[in-house]
């Protein structure tokens, strides 16, 4: 009789101990879905500015051709135009990557091991390890490899804003020069070339930054991981 008195008197411990791991359980499942649809959602933003980005394009291409045939003073204002709009595009696009980086990073360094540590499986949520080693075994010639990076994907995706923006400027460089200064100054004014040319500066300045932001700050899976490093040593 006092051993099974004995044993019964654990099993509201042991049972209270159940229902606690279930409900830490359930809250990490809720916010892994909450942040996989901001996921989703991000994803879908991003691939938005894309999408405005290439009717940006035809509209800009359509915008020129109309401009040089019927107000070819119009030219030069509507190309510097250009680079400002496609490189806004191209700065909120590369945030919404950035900010998806940062939550599947959230979700593998802190989510997915209290997930593990719960339901005492290792294995549970392992498509990133698997796609890691499955990627390094289809991509082993170095090329092929260097292109495959997350890195490397952003960088042509980003193109899309960048290369519209460049030939803008080179166009506004190539018109002005085959005019020559002083012609151009004659045709605009003294104070509309003025402007043109803080125009001219203000955009090369935001290209720049754009291409400085994408070759430095790419690399995103490296950069959150060496923020996430540092947090650490922090504390």
């Amino acid at each position: 009789m006092d051993e099974f008195i004995h044993n019964n008197l654990h099993f509201p411990a042991e049972s209270s101990k159940q229902a606690s791991m279930q409900d830490r359980l359930s809250v990490w499942l809720a916010e892994y879905q909450a942040l996989r649809t901001e996921i989703e959602w991000l994803i879908r933003d991003a691939n938005q500015y894309q999408n405005f980005a290439i009717a940006l394009l035809g509209a800009v291409t359509a915008a020129i051709a109309w401009v040089f045939e019927k107000a070819p003073t119009l030219i030069v204002p509507t190309l510097l135009v250009v680079p400002f709009l496609f490189c806004l595009l191209g700065f909120l696009f590369f945030r919404q990557h950035e900010e998806v980086y940062v939550i599947a990073a959230y979700l593998r360094e802190y989510v997915r091991p209290q997930v593990r540590l719960l339901t005492k499986d290792n294995a549970l949520w392992g498509w990133e390890e698997f796609k890691a080693r499955r990627t390094d075994q289809i991509y082993k010639c170095g090329l092929f490899k260097a292109i495959s990076t997350s890195k490397m994907i952003l960088v042509l995706r980003t193109l899309l804003f960048l290369i519209p923006s460049i030939l803008s400027l080179l166009v506004v460089i190539i018109y002005v020069t085959l005019q020559g200064i002083h012609q151009f100054v004659s045709n605009y004014g003294t104070t509309n070339t003025a402007f043109f040319a803080i125009g001219f500066f203000f955009d090369v300045v935001v290209v720049s930054l754009l291409i400085r932001n994408l070759f430095t700050q790419s690399d995103l899976p490296r950069r959150v991981l060496a923020l996430e490093s540092s947090e650490v040593e922090g504390d």
